[in-house]
């Protein structure tokens, strides 16, 4: 069992007598003498005693190793404290101030230790911008340290927690320059030790295994017991490396596999000569673990603030966000911190650092240009002037937008100056100027002020990472009587891709659309309830003083191409919102989904738009339980009193395959229909056809008309298969007759290869007549927008439909009888007028068609007498007889209902039909107009 440190200290003193007179054993009478000596104990001989020093305690080397008289060992195992050794010693131990203040080599004054720290405490608020509270959080572990020193054996520890380049690591070597000569820094960067083998670099490697030898951070600490010691992304390495750590918490001591020895002349280790003990304390080191975790929540505004009020809750929280986290490294192993790891965390302290903002890193900037032109005018004998160096540091800061943080202050910011100068020598081969000059244009000026004034209360740097945008900066050299000049221009904010969009998190991009709501056309009641929910996004403090909660958000579902996507993007360009966008598909993967939440919450506020959410599917189906509950932990965890808000956006063209917990309230509960395109929203890809070089047949009206039902992305189809049409024909116009076929095609299939015979055509034509005259008598409100006998795709002919006039009709029963008598009127009118030919397959859609608005309105709407009011599902008419026999006789007679009337009609207007078939012979196509002046009766009828 290892000895209380101070009882070993009082043993090395008595080593160091028995080595002076040569004796292998360390004796009673040698630590009698040594406790006297060292002053731990009271003597009558005190003045005449020859002291021994902390110092030459210290340089006492762990080997050789004195064997223990056995009345020493037998008074240590009775001895737990340096109190009862020296009473067991038979001497009188003086006061516990005294025995730290000789052992320790410091002064237990609470004053001294307050003034040491202020020393720390002004040295690293010099050196480090932006971050008081982890500054006041180190300072208060020093102050612990020297309260609590010699009390315990385990180090100082500290848990530093911030997002990456915001100087956890500066702070750390600072620490360790202000403590003084004799402290030294050492780091390890964690986040490589993904292997359970590395735990050698911490602990070294068993003699057992090839190139073993002594791990590099106990190896360290052994030879400079007062270190400073970084474990960078300490959670990112393998658990097995964290291991090795674990005992340093409870015993101060991190055992070596191999030990320390004397290298040999060709620098192998000769294992017969150690030179320590493999138990190397860690109890005078102050250790540091670093990590990012949980970054996105602690850099806001509401947390900072929580930090400075209530900073005993905020350690809570930030351990608790270590706890729970289950990130795995690359290998995929599990890496979740063990409670020992967290007890050990937990007993230091947690200093918190933010990102630096404007101010922070300004200030950085300005300290790393005054040495930059102080480094300048020593090599190159000049002077070094420039008379706007705030304003200058501050767009140098801003240049470096949106990655900019201290590292890239300290790293990249002083290149931007010094590369042109020192380019601008090499080419030249002039001699070193007498002065040089760094000068802002006046228009860089006032533009570098306009966009500050530009953010308002709000911090450019933070608002530049969200936005993904930069200052723009020209460097231009120039002399001027033996000066050299470097010109700085520019100042406009433009937008950039970020660094981070290509490093980790998939490439996961973030930025503010261009588009706006007033670039798309239509959709004017769509586009005014997003612009009320942005009002809701852009006032949260309204919301909290009424204490309703922030919408979480919002579910756009619709036809495939009604334009949700850009919807979504408008309202985020509107809003000026970061927008992230992924897939349903994309959020199938676990880790994606983690992912991609993380990156919305480190630009938050921000909109994460999720596209076709219905492919994550439904929980209980196909395995999608855990992505959902995940997905439910994501939206759920977003506390936005602590953090700023993620505002989700789906979109579906199935809103009945969304799971339900997804969309209830208090999660995406806010849901917005974008129907198809009106007839406005038509105008405007229409418009865009007559900016064409055409052959004026074009007619705006009917291009309206025929264009029902298209969304945007047919429309521009259109317009791009016409001008290739065009160019392909080598033609210098389009004309109505392109667009319209181009319109067909991409509504009703391509045009059929194959030219059907003239009895087909005749079939055909006296098909589709019949459809469209009955349509005429029995649908008034309904208008035809073409019938036509040119096949498409599977297609023999058609009639097209207004869509516009078929929205939102409620039916009864008499309306869908009308509907199956259209549907039948094609084959009914075809058998009239060829009875000797018989029945084709022509009419097997329309057969379809009429048997499922029977079974829709016996089965779904209650409009037979007989069935009732009851809806019978398919499982019902599966498994039960009765069910499917009912349902069978009575769509039976609907259908003969229908037939009926389908006949009676077809009589009545026979001549219309024929007159229509021996037209569409004639002509291919007629148009609904045209159709309406055939028939004027039945248009003036329907109207």
């Amino acid at each position: 069992m290892p000895l209380v440190h101070e009882i070993a200290f009082a043993i090395k003193a008595a080593k160091l007598l028995a080595m002076e007179e040569m004796n292998m054993y360390i004796t009673l009478g040698y630590c009698k003498e040594a406790v006297l000596r060292l002053g731990l104990a009271q003597s009558e001989n005190a003045p005449g005693i020859q002291p021994i020093t902390k110092e030459q305690v210290d340089a006492v080397e762990d080997y050789p190793i004195l064997k223990l008289r056995d009345e020493l060992r037998a008074i240590l195992a009775t001895s737990p404290t340096i109190q009862s050794f020296i009473l067991n010693l038979g001497l009188k131990p003086m006061s516990t101030q005294t025995i730290k203040q000789v052992i320790y080599g410091e002064s237990r004054d609470l004053k001294k230790a307050l003034a040491t720290v202020k020393e720390v405490q002004k040295h690293l608020s010099e050196m480090i911008y932006g971050q008081e509270s982890a500054i006041e959080t180190v300072c208060d572990g020093l102050i612990k340290r020297s309260i609590q020193a010699g009390e315990h054996r385990i180090p100082t520890t500290f848990l530093f927690v911030g997002p990456s380049a915001c100087g956890k690591t500066m702070m750390a070597r600072e620490l360790a320059h202000a403590l003084g000569d004799e402290w030294k820094f050492f780091e390890i960067s964690m986040q490589g030790l993904t292997d359970d083998s590395q735990s050698m670099v911490i602990n070294g490697l068993h003699e057992s295994y090839q190139n073993a030898g002594p791990g590099k951070v106990t190896n360290f600490v052994r030879q400079h017991p007062k270190s400073v010691v970084v474990f960078d992304n300490f959670d990112k390495a393998h658990p097995n490396v964290r291991n090795v750590i674990e005992p340093v918490f409870t015993t101060g001591v991190i055992t070596d596999e191999f030990g320390f020895y004397e290298r040999n002349e060709k620098g192998e280790y000769d294992r017969s000569k150690p030179i320590a003990d493999p138990e190397v304390s860690f109890s005078q080191s102050i250790l540091i673990f670093t990590t990012t975790a949980g970054d996105e929540a602690y850099n806001s505004p509401a947390f900072q603030k929580l930090i400075a009020e209530h900073p005993e809750q905020t350690e809570k929280i930030i351990l608790k966000e270590l706890a729970e986290s289950d990130a795995a490294n690359i290998q995929g192993t599990p890496n979740k911190i063990s409670p020992a790891f967290q007890a050990g965390l937990a007993a230091g302290s947690t200093a918190l650092f933010a990102s630096l903002g404007l101010d922070g890193l300004s200030a950085l900037a300005e300290r790393q240009l005054k040495l930059l032109f102080e480094r300048l005018a020593q090599n190159l004998k000049t002077e070094v002037v420039c008379e706007d160096l705030t304003l200058l540091a501050k767009a140098l800061v801003l240049n470096l937008a949106p990655d900019a943080n201290a590292l890239s202050v300290t790293t990249d910011l002083p290149g931007l100056i010094s590369d042109p100068l020192m380019d601008h020598l090499r080419e030249s081969g002039e001699d070193s100027p007498a002065l040089i000059r760094i000068e802002l244009t006046e228009d860089a000026k006032n533009n570098v002020n306009q966009a500050l004034l530009s953010f308002g209360n709000l911090d450019p740097v933070k608002e530049l990472f969200r936005k993904s945008r930069s200052l723009e900066l020209d460097f231009r050299t120039t002399t001027k009587n033996d000066q050299l000049i470097l010109v700085v221009s520019g100042g406009n904010l433009t937008r950039v891709t970020a660094a981070s969009d290509f490093r980790g998190d998939g490439g996961l991009r973030s930025e503010v659309p261009e588009i706006s709501f007033s670039d798309i056309a239509g959709h004017h009641q769509v586009k005014e309830r997003l612009k009320q929910i942005i009002r809701l996004l852009q006032r949260p403090d309204v919301l909290k003083e009424t204490g309703v909660g922030i919408p979480k958000g919002l579910l756009l579902y619709g036809e495939p191409g009604t334009g949700k996507t850009l919807l979504a993007k408008a309202l985020a360009h509107e809003a000026d919102l970061p927008f992230i966008s992924t897939t349903g598909s994309e959020l199938l993967r676990l880790e994606f989904v983690k992912t991609i939440f993380k990156r919305a919450r480190k630009y938050a506020p921000s909109i994460l738009f999720i596209d076709e959410i219905d492919a994550i599917g439904k929980r209980g189906h196909g395995g999608a339980d855990i992505i959902i509950n995940q997905l439910l932990t994501e939206i759920d965890g977003f506390d936005t009193s602590l953090s700023a808000p993620v505002f989700i956006i789906a979109a579906t063209n199935l809103p009945e395959k969304v799971d339900d917990a997804l969309i209830r309230s208090g999660r995406i509960d806010l849901h917005i229909e974008v129907p198809m395109l009106d007839r406005d929203a038509r105008r405007y890809f229409v418009d865009r056809y007559f900016q064409l070089p055409h052959d004026g047949s074009l007619d705006r009206e009917k291009l309206l008309d025929f264009t029902a039902g298209m969304t945007g992305a047919d429309l521009e189809k259109v317009r791009r298969e016409v001008v290739l049409e065009m160019l392909k024909k080598n033609m210098d116009c389009i004309s109505m007759g392109m667009l319209l076929e181009q319109i067909n095609t991409i509504k009703h299939g391509a045009r059929s290869g194959h030219q059907p015979v003239q009895n087909q055509l005749q079939s055909t034509a006296y098909h589709e007549a019949g459809h469209a005259i009955v349509s005429m008598v029995v649908n008034p409100d309904v208008n035809i927008e073409q019938v036509t006998i040119a096949p498409r795709g599977v297609a023999a002919g058609f009639v097209s439909y207004d869509l516009e006039s078929l929205r939102g009709r409620s039916m009864n029963k008499a309306e869908i009888l009308d509907q199956m008598a259209v549907s039948l009127a094609g084959r009914i009118a075809q058998s009239r007028q060829f009875p000797d030919i018989g029945n084709d397959s022509g009419a097997g859609n329309d057969l379809m068609q009429a048997n499922r608005y029977a079974e829709w309105a016996i089965r779904e709407l209650g409009l037979d007498e007989e069935v009732g009011n009851r809806v019978i599902s398919d499982d019902e008419l599966s498994q039960s007889p009765d069910a499917a026999n009912l349902v069978f006789a009575r769509k039976k007679a609907w259908l003969e209902s229908a037939e009926e009337q389908c006949r009676a009609i077809c009589e009545k207007h026979w001549d219309k039909i024929d007159l229509l078939a021996r037209k569409l012979l004639e002509k291919e196509v007629i148009l609904g107009e045209e159709l309406r002046q055939m028939f004027p009766d039945l248009h003036q009828q329907n109207s």
